[in-house]
């Protein structure tokens, strides 16, 4: 932050996985948002904003919505 102290740093939740995503089951969900915790905890310890984009894109499964995700289930599309 000295190099640059008028830049605002953002860390950003890790994006859901649908069922198509090629290594569903060795990566899920849960792995997931057990990662964003660590991350919500590193951004409120070092007063950074966090950006939660995980919790529009989830469904009532706990999956990413297939709608707003691509055909890879990893990205979320346009």
């Amino acid at each position: 932050m000295a190099i640059s102290p008028g830049t605002t740093l953002i860390l950003q939740s890790i994006y859901p996985i649908t069922h198509r995503y090629r290594h569903y089951g060795a990566i899920t969900n849960a792995m997931i948002t057990e990662g964003n915790s660590w991350i919500l905890k590193i951004a409120e310890k070092t007063h950074c904003k966090y950006l939660d984009t995980i919790s529009v894109l989830l469904n009532d499964e706990g999956n990413a919505k297939d709608e707003l995700m691509r055909k890879d289930g990893l990205h979320p599309n346009d």
